[in-house]
């Protein structure tokens, strides 16, 4: 079984979210951990158990929450008080924060360490920042692997399978909400769409503006997108054309696809094997960014050559 640790601060919604999966809630949920709570699962219980949990000082905030009081109810049994002591024995590293901006920056030790990491969303709001990380997953030969939950829903999944019933790929129209920004919850639908039709996108221009995001997507072979990231808007949906139909799916289910990502990630620690390739990775900030720089310029930007 995988040791695995959790770096983070306690009061992420998906460090304990994985937690309970992972390890399960010792004690019973209170009434409003019972709104988000996920359930253990016993296929995901068999391949990993989480060891560790150390929460960074850079990370700290007024809603750090009681980090001995979380490994306590989820069967943690140790916390960490540097990354030297939480990294020694560990067959790989979750860093979970959902809501900061600088957790991805404890990622190179790690990889250098030679110990795989997989990082939650937001990755970076930062390009460059993205490619840095990539390029010391690259140099070092580490698994490495970022992505957004939603990816993972067995409904995308069925939906990828079924692509070829479609016909000729024309269009395909993604949603998500835009709270704090698109890089923090457009991505899980960007991540849809690159999960079903692709990510080679070229080019983005965003139609709309910083809160009400209408994003047209071009890819290198011409074919046209739409990405709708909205603040008010809770729908995480996928609409894909073709010559000989159309599938429309929406996403809701989190215990499914938080458990699916899971394997992957087992997957990923246990034998290298990614799901979303490096370069994919890079591409969903590369566009999320671009996205967000067009809605300001208002034109359309170039991702790639």
């Amino acid at each position: 079984m995988l040791k695995i640790g959790i770096t983070g601060y306690p009061a992420s919604g998906h460090a304990r979210r994985i937690a309970s999966i992972v390890n399960g809630l010792c004690r019973e949920p209170t009434e409003q951990e019972r709104q988000g709570h996920s359930r253990k699962d016993p296929e995901v219980a068999g391949l990993m158990h989480i060891e560790k949990l150390w929460p960074p000082q850079g990370l700290a905030s007024p809603q750090m929450g009681d980090v001995r009081q979380v490994a306590q109810d989820f069967d943690i049994p140790e916390v960490c008080e540097s990354r030297e002591e939480f990294s020694e024995g560990l067959d790989g590293v979750l860093i979970l924060t959902d809501w900061n901006t600088n957790h991805q920056k404890y990622a190179p030790f790690f990889l250098r360490s030679g110990i795989p990491v997989y990082v939650d969303k937001p990755f970076s709001l930062s390009p460059l920042e993205a490619e840095a990380i990539i390029q010391v997953a690259r140099e070092t030969g580490t698994p490495f692997m970022t992505a957004a939950a939603s990816r993972f829903d067995s409904q995308v999944a069925r939906l990828k399978a079924e692509l070829p019933e479609l016909g000729k790929m024309l269009t395909a129209t993604a949603t998500a909400p835009a709270w704090a920004g698109m890089t923090f919850y457009g991505v899980h639908g960007l991540e849809m769409l690159f999960e079903v039709v692709g990510w080679d996108v070229v080019e983005v221009f965003n139609m709309g503006d910083i809160d009400r995001n209408i994003v047209r997507l071009t890819y290198r072979d011409g074919m046209n997108c739409l990405f709708l990231s909205m603040v008010p808007m809770r729908l995480r949906s996928l609409l894909v054309m073709g010559t000989q139909g159309w599938r429309w799916i929406e996403v809701h289910d989190f215990q499914d696809f938080f458990s699916n990502m899971l394997k992957a990630i087992a997957r990923l620690f246990k034998s290298g094997e990614a799901h979303v390739s490096l370069e994919e990775q890079l591409r969903v900030t590369q566009v999320l960014t671009a996205a967000e720089r067009s809605a300001i310029l208002q034109r359309p930007i170039k991702v790639v050559s």
